[in-house]
């Protein structure tokens, strides 16, 4: 139920049933058995997604201890704690300490193939990005696009990783390359979901900063109201997302036309100012 209520966005409800739950497995079973732990990892996901980042330190790192004290070392469920937090450490700037998460995530995991380690690959390369280490996203980003094809072939996991390595490729300065993934990936998507929404704002958005970075503006002003649409629709005006593409498409606009867009472009910015100086 927690999970559900979560998921349609309604996080009052879902932190009183996640708590409720905790209380019920604590009373049961003790306050340090592993099941809270599962509880509490899903407490904070719920925080994180909120931004309520300390909130949501202490319940990853309650988990952490309690994990590291009832199951075995290489156990997956202590590796998926770790990438929760090292991703939470990425988003408040403590980059020393969501690497030493992330790395520990990758030890526990090991080499074989599979979907969790992927998933630390594709986080672990937001951090590179962060730190400005674009070659390092890229190059973590395709091992891990390679990871997912290995164990769940052309499925949307597989291809939206390859969107974040276009992105990664785009901010190293590698834009051919950049155009060739992009152009396998956007045909990849629209034949596993040609009707997904996210998919095809993500998609727009990403070949929108591409065409940015290579000077074909005219070809980012038509991707990026196809994002703008799509975030609008999605996330709502009122968003980052929405804010920083409104942004991007007035940065576009006035390098096609800066007589004949300039309204256009100052509307755009001005509104995307508004939302991003209060957030």
């Amino acid at each position: 139920l927690g999970k559900i209520q979560q998921e349609s966005s309604n996080y009052a409800d879902a932190l009183q049933t996640y708590n409720e739950a905790l209380r019920i497995v604590a009373l049961n079973n003790g306050e340090e058995h592993v099941r809270t732990a599962v509880l509490r990892s899903y407490l904070g996901d719920m925080l994180r997604s909120q931004r309520k980042y300390a909130e949501a330190q202490t319940h990853y790192e309650a988990a952490l201890r309690i994990e590291r004290a009832a199951l075995p070392a290489d156990h997956a469920i202590l590796a998926g704690t770790l990438l929760r937090l090292g991703d939470l450490q990425r988003r408040t700037a403590d980059f020393p300490a969501a690497e030493q998460s992330f790395d520990e995530a990758l030890r526990i995991l090991g080499d074989r193939p599979n979907g969790q380690r992927a998933q630390v690959l594709q986080t672990y390369a937001a951090l590179d990005r962060a730190e400005g280490h674009f070659d390092a996203a890229a190059r973590r980003l395709h091992e891990s696009f390679e990871m997912f094809r290995a164990v769940s072939g052309d499925s949307i996991y597989t291809w939206l990783t390859a969107m974040l390595e276009v992105q990664a490729l785009t901010l190293a300065g590698h834009l051919d390359r950049a155009d060739a993934r992009a152009a396998e990936a956007v045909a990849a998507l629209q034949r596993a979901a040609p009707d997904d929404p996210y998919n095809s704002t993500f998609a727009a958005v990403t070949v929108g900063s591409l065409r940015q970075a290579q000077g074909r503006h005219a070809e980012a002003v038509e991707q990026y109201r196809i994002a703008l649409a799509g975030t609008d629709r999605i996330y709502g005006p009122d968003h980052v997302e929405s804010a920083e593409v409104r942004s991007s498409l007035a940065k576009s606009l006035l390098a096609v036309d800066p007589v004949g867009n300039r309204n256009e472009a100052r509307a755009l910015a001005t509104a995307a100012f508004a939302f991003l100086s209060t957030t």
